[in-house]
């Protein structure tokens, strides 16, 4: 095994959309070689005017920290899409590299949609990684266009566990658990489901 593959995998509720029974969450990618990857930030810490369908949980710092982690811990940060769902968070990953496809970065510049995390997702342009298309992050680790071509998915493999999607731009799955000190690992590919209603 690749000294740089993904060896363990943490899934962290941060939130949810309360009227939907939609959590929120952000997965923590821990390589063999000690580098740790979060896929996607969550919720702000203080929800913006107007963003009423979002409910703050455990936010994705504590959690880190339940396992012994600083924000300067993390290395990379995938960013799927820059909805506050997603980005909410990513300021504070301060040593962190950004990976996000180029032309959703380019179209978040100058959409109103984007503007109001703006302050969280436009990070120093040395720090982000732009993508065009699918692209093998590490081995096991596979970053996808997703549903549109400027959203993401991520797949991810764990060592004699079989291949899984991290279901980051679809409805999550309402098993999702907040992290805790023992490690949270993915066993199994799961089943595509429907949207949670």
């Amino acid at each position: 095994m690749s000294q740089n593959a993904m060896k363990r995998l943490y899934l962290m509720q941060v939130g949810s959309m309360p009227e939907y029974q939609i959590p929120i969450v952000c997965y923590l990618v821990q390589t063999g070689d000690g580098k740790h990857i979060l896929i996607d930030s969550g919720l702000p810490e203080i929800m913006p005017e107007g963003e009423s369908e979002f409910e703050n949980g455990q936010d994705v710092i504590e959690q880190l920290a339940s396992i012994g982690l600083k924000p300067d811990d993390i290395d990379t940060v995938i960013s799927t899409h820059y909805d506050i769902d997603h980005a909410g968070r990513h300021a504070a990953f301060t040593k962190a590299h950004y990976v996000v496809q180029r032309v959703h970065h380019v179209d978040a510049a100058s959409n109103p949609r984007f503007a109001a995390n703006r302050p969280q997702w436009d990070q120093p342009m040395e720090r982000i990684r732009l993508v065009d298309g699918d692209t093998e992050l590490l081995p096991g680790l596979l970053r996808r266009a997703g549903m549109c071509r400027d959203i993401n998915r991520c797949w991810c493999g764990c060592p004699k566990r079989g291949r899984f999607y991290c279901r980051l731009t679809l409805y999550p799955s309402a098993r999702a658990l907040p992290v805790t000190s023992r490690t949270t690992v993915a066993t199994r590919t799961p089943k595509r489901s429907a949207p949670v209603r």
